[in-house]
């Protein structure tokens, strides 16, 4: 999916690195079959990697976050 988005090797891999890699792909290709732009997909695509980034899902994969550990990551 992200190869059909994004050309530059660096943003490739920067992608393909990320937390929840096949999840965040999974997402992108439903949206992709509700017709979004590739456009849209490349902004999606670049927000799902800064708030799986951001909230450090990569540390605590499958477990749930309160609203208050989101409030203090992006407060």
């Amino acid at each position: 999916m992200f190869d059909q988005l994004f050309e530059h090797p660096f943003a490739l891999a920067r992608h393909r690195s990320g937390p929840l890699v096949d999840e965040r792909i999974a997402f992108l290709e439903h949206l992709a079959s509700q017709g979004y732009s590739r456009r849209t997909l490349r902004e999606k695509a670049r927000n799902l990697l800064a708030i799986a980034r951001t909230l450090g899902l990569a540390r605590r994969p499958r477990k749930a976050l309160t609203l208050g550990e989101v409030a203090s990551a992006v407060g």
